[in-house]
């Protein structure tokens, strides 16, 4: 009865560290399927929205430096979208938290935020349409 018991143990406690194991190992599965640049603008363009280069100001406040990323800015009907695309998910975190602290103190023009997986993207708010599409085109990046 002692042996059934030490058994059933071990073969728990294997299982227990087997499963914990696979837990551990998914992030880094995660970290093969990051969305490119290229597949953002794929994303957009598939909604109808024309992507236009801006080349802003220094200042703006959307496109500063956020965790060591840079982002890519453009026009949509004239409102800017500044996306960055991170290494990971963390750093996109970290990036936010960067966007956060360094605009604490300013008056931002109202903007929306989108992330998906390692991206972050603001869009200085235009009419709702072009922001729905806009939020759909990420929300649907594998």
């Amino acid at each position: 009865m002692l042996k059934k018991i030490i058994i059933c143990l071990l073969v728990i406690s294997t299982l227990v560290a087997c499963s914990q194991q696979g837990a551990e190992e998914e992030p880094s599965i995660d970290k093969t399927l990051d969305i490119t640049l290229e597949e953002v603008e794929t994303a957009i363009t598939e909604q109808g929205l024309e992507l236009e280069e801006a080349n802003l100001p220094s200042g703006n406040a959307f496109i500063q430096e956020l965790n060591s990323v840079s982002p890519k800015a453009y026009f949509i009907d004239g409102r800017t979208l500044s996306t960055y695309v991170f290494p990971t998910v963390e750093a996109r975190e970290k990036g936010m938290n960067d966007f956060e602290e360094k605009t604490a103190t300013m008056e931002l023009e109202i903007h929306k935020t989108f992330t998906k997986k390692n991206i972050l993207a603001f869009f200085v708010e235009g009419n709702e349409e072009t922001s729905t599409k806009l939020k759909t085109a990420i929300n649907e990046l594998e």
